[in-house]
């Protein structure tokens, strides 16, 4: 049989067939060919593209509610391309698939899908008509068995990953109604926000971040003062506190008075019992992300690092809802956790549970919980060179996390107490005796709101004091506080809770709900408009999303129908509709958002008007690349005139583009805009470009009279305009200085030519002002060194001595104030390469 296997991505392609051994090839009886995507290839058409013709009025309609709920019933739910290199790569596909007997589905083995999903809409876009296998694996390491072990999924109604996903893509495109609702509304309470995004998810957030800085806000601090008794070591003795208990004061002078009702007491011990923790459950990709933040590593660096790490396997799948392992997942990393240990600086003599305790093992585990992957790097300096200090971090908190559970239980002895004459004063001590899985991975560190227990133990005798405390200040929305909403409420996993906290905190999306500043979470313009808008409303529930995913595992296992999901969104609009109509007075006076919306981007200024030519009414922008049409311009363009435009380009040059009104299209849409050829552009006379004669050709040039870092002299410029070639001193993107031979040519780039210094590769040289080259006279050789040692730059004349092979001696500065070193040069040797360099044979203080 001729298979084409389908992978998700590229670098799942040649992962693929790094295993398989090639892009094509045998495997069994079988032939293959490996053919990939890059993710989703195709989306969902929008709404007025989806109905019949007498229909499309409703569904574009953003301006009325009468519309609302929309009968999703009507729609075809037809695709299209996400765009030209998308619709490409599907050719590509099906040219491939030409002479083939099956397709196998290899992209990710998502827990909600997702991977069934993009590769079934491409095996529709090919209009194949033949078998369809899965090949389910956990790793890319292991898509030979998965292969050879594949699954027949030739009906996709019977495959329940690609139903979920369905169900979960169309519920939240009928989302897209109540995204039109809120936009609307805010609109009509004054503002103009490009579109306000409501979704399942995303909406529950933006809810619980508003209602916890609302407490914040709402704060009011209650102090209150009573008795309380410590002793030397720290441990205190405290009163159990009911609503009326009258020994806690409001004011302070109160409690003093208390106070002298007290003296010094004994303390009694009740009882000293040995306890023990088992090491923590596995941590999720959330709560990885988690730890990291409070190292400064942003949700987004953690999400894609992690990504690439998976894809050369030094950790595991990563969207995984497993919380577990299963055994033989615990089977295949076992031999390797002593290396493991090795790299993240583990002692392996904590490692004693070499065979799987219950809590962290599962019958059956599709991808298992995030763990590291069976590539072991060499060292940390391998991950930091390969993944940057992020990636370095991810595996040493993800490797000590899986290593703590093969170490033994935390021992700690509790201490209960009691003071002899005032009983009611009680207190609690945890004694460590045996850190164990502690000094591995303690899981603490995730919760930064945890009390720190005092580790030492009950004197004889404590002394009454005042203490003072407060009535608790709400927590910051930080990223902790994100991971425990969402924990608590059983919404997610936790590569989808990062996932969906990244989208709507992009810094570069302008309809982003949220954005973060030093951890912590704050909402944007239309995070808090939404917010507002939907108090009360279900879309924001975290009640309502989580029965809404419960649902979706449902339609996995067959047990509810898919085409029941989408459906749920209309009974939600009808319920959600008029609570949002009835917030608008909310927002209309919100000074918060008046404030937000001064940051939202100005409403692009159009144009209506009879386009002469064709005596057609028109409409356009009346803004062009920064530049605005006068009144003036606006009369020429409709006349069909060509005009010149002063302007910037993308990059912000300064250019001058002649042009006219034309219609265009752009994803399918056509519209009226402004068009000029790019070939036909100027410059003006700003003085960052020359215009001469080039001699060789005699035709009049322009072009920038600067190259890199360096500024052409007068002499230089009219060297170039001769036609001839000059060496140039610059520096590099990476700021290396660099001498470099060039002269002018015409060049083309994006199919635009312009004219520009054109320098030769192989005439780069690297000027290097650290090193000192000259001939080392014991031995009649050219040598380089450093040109400094320590803090001490030598002298021309000490560069002589060192190269006549004399000793000098050097002043060099120190914390502690100055020192002398005597030496000379020597050929030295660092991780197996030789230089030459300064050598000290003597210290000595200043």
């Amino acid at each position: 049989m001729k298979l084409l296997i389908l992978a998700e991505k590229s670098s799942a392609y040649q992962k693929f067939a790094q295993v398989l051994g090639g892009i094509s090839g045998n495997i069994g009886t079988d032939t293959y060919e490996l053919v990939h995507s890059h993710g989703h290839l195709l989306k969902l058409k929008d709404p007025q593209d989806q109905v019949s013709a007498d229909k499309i009025a409703r569904y574009s309609e953003w301006n009325s509610y009468d519309v609302f709920p929309w009968n999703l019933n009507d729609f075809a739910w037809k695709k299209t391309y996400l765009d030209t290199d998308a619709k490409k790569n599907v050719q590509q596909i099906k040219q491939a698939a030409q002479d083939k007997d099956a397709i196998v589905i290899a992209t990710d083995c998502d827990p909600s899908g997702e991977g069934d999903l993009l590769a079934w809409e491409i095996i529709e876009a090919i209009g194949w008509r033949s078998t369809v296998y899965r090949a389910y694996f956990s790793t890319e390491s292991k898509i030979k068995e998965a292969i050879i072990n594949r699954k027949d999924v030739s009906d996709k109604f019977h495959s329940g990953e690609y139903l979920e996903a369905t169900s979960r893509q169309r519920f939240d495109y009928g989302s897209m109604q109540l995204s039109r609702i809120a936009t609307l509304a805010a609109k009509q309470a004054g503002y103009n926000p490009k579109v306000l995004r409501l979704g399942r998810f995303k909406s529950a957030l933006a809810n619980i971040v508003y209602q916890q800085w609302q407490k914040i806000k709402n704060y009011v601090k209650k102090p209150y003062f009573e008795v309380r008794y410590k002793d030397a070591n720290g441990n205190v003795f405290k009163r159990n506190f009911q609503d009326d208990d009258t020994f806690r004061f409001e004011h302070k002078s109160d409690a003093n008075n208390d106070l002298l009702n007290y003296k010094p007491d004994n303390v009694v011990i009740d009882s000293n019992v040995t306890k023990t923790t088992e090491p923590p459950s596995l941590i999720n990709l959330m709560g990885l992300a988690d730890l990291l933040s409070k190292k400064g590593f942003t949700t987004s660096q953690v999400k894609d690092t992690y990504q690439k790490m998976y894809e050369a396997e030094y950790v595991s799948y990563p969207r995984t809802e497993d919380t577990k392992v299963d055994q033989k997942d615990f089977d295949e990393l076992l031999p390797l956790v002593d290396s493991i240990a090795n790299v993240v600086g583990v002692d392996h003599s904590l490692l004693t549970h070499r065979t799987a305790r219950k809590k962290y093992i599962t019958a059956k585990a599709d991808h298992g919980a995030n763990r590291p992957g069976i590539n072991v790097p060499t060292s940390l300096d391998e991950l930091e060179k390969k993944f940057g200090k992020c990636g370095k971090e991810i595996y040493i908190t993800l490797a000590k996390a899986y290593l703590a559970i093969l170490c033994e239980d935390y021992v700690y002895e509790q201490q209960k107490a009691h003071l002899a004459n005032n009983p009611d004063f009680k207190s609690v001590s945890n004694l460590p005796k045996k850190l164990n899985y502690k000094l591995v991975f303690n899981e603490q560190d995730l919760d930064s709101d945890s009390n720190k227990s005092n580790h030492q133990g009950f004197l004889s005798t404590v002394t009454p004091y005042i203490y003072e405390g407060s009535n608790p200040a709400p927590a910051k929305p930080t990223l902790s506080f994100l991971r425990k909403f969402l924990k608590k409420n059983n919404i997610g996993t936790g590569a989808t809770q990062l996932t969906t906290i990244t989208d709507i905190s992009n810094p570069k999306d302008p309809t982003a709900l949220l954005k973060v500043k030093n951890n912590v979470y704050e909402l944007t313009f239309n995070g808090l408009a939404s917010a507002l808008l939907t108090q009360g409303c279900q879309i924001s529930s975290p009640h309502v999303t989580k029965q809404l995913l419960e649902y979706m595992k449902e339609v996995k296992l067959f047990k509810i129908e898919f085409e029941k999901i989408p459906t749920l969104m209309t009974t939600i609009v009808k319920h959600d509709m008029p609570i949002i109509r009835q917030n608008i007075n909310v927002i209309k006076n919100n000074s918060t958002l008046q404030k937000l919306a001064l940051d939202l981007p100005k409403p692009a200024e159009r144009v209506n008007g009879i386009y002469s030519p064709t005596g057609e009414e028109i409409n356009f922008s009346r803004i062009f690349s920064g530049h605005r049409f006068t009144d003036e311009e606006i009369q020429q363009l409709l006349a069909g005139q060509t005009i010149k435009v002063n302007c910037k380009s993308k990059k912000g040059t300064a250019i001058i583009v002649p042009g006219k009104l034309s219609e265009k299209t752009y994803q399918n849409k056509k519209f009226w805009g402004f068009s000029f050829d790019v070939n036909k552009t100027e410059f003006p006379d700003d003085g960052t470009r020359t215009t001469g004669i080039f001699k060789p050709t005699g035709q009049k040039v322009t072009f920038k009279n600067s190259w890199s870092s360096h500024k052409f002299t007068d002499s230089e410029l009219q060297t170039l305009l001769n036609g001839e070639t000059i060496t140039i001193e610059c520096t590099s993107k990476k700021g290396t200085p660099l001498s470099v031979e060039g002269k002018l040519s015409q060049q083309k780039y994006k199919d635009k030519t312009f004219w520009g210094f054109a320098y030769d590769k192989n005439t780069i040289k690297f000027i290097d002002n650290n090193h000192f080259t000259g001939i080392y006279t014991p031995n009649g050789k050219e040598i380089r060194f450093k040109n400094s040692w320590s803090t001490h730059k030598f002298t021309e004349s000490e560069k002589d001595k060192l190269l006549a092979g004399q000793k000098i001696r050097i002043k060099l500065k120190a914390k502690k104030g100055s020192w002398y070193a005597t030496g000379g040069l020597k050929e030295q040797e660092y991780k197996g390469k030789t230089f030459w360099g300064f050598y000290v044979e003597k210290k000595e203080w200043a």
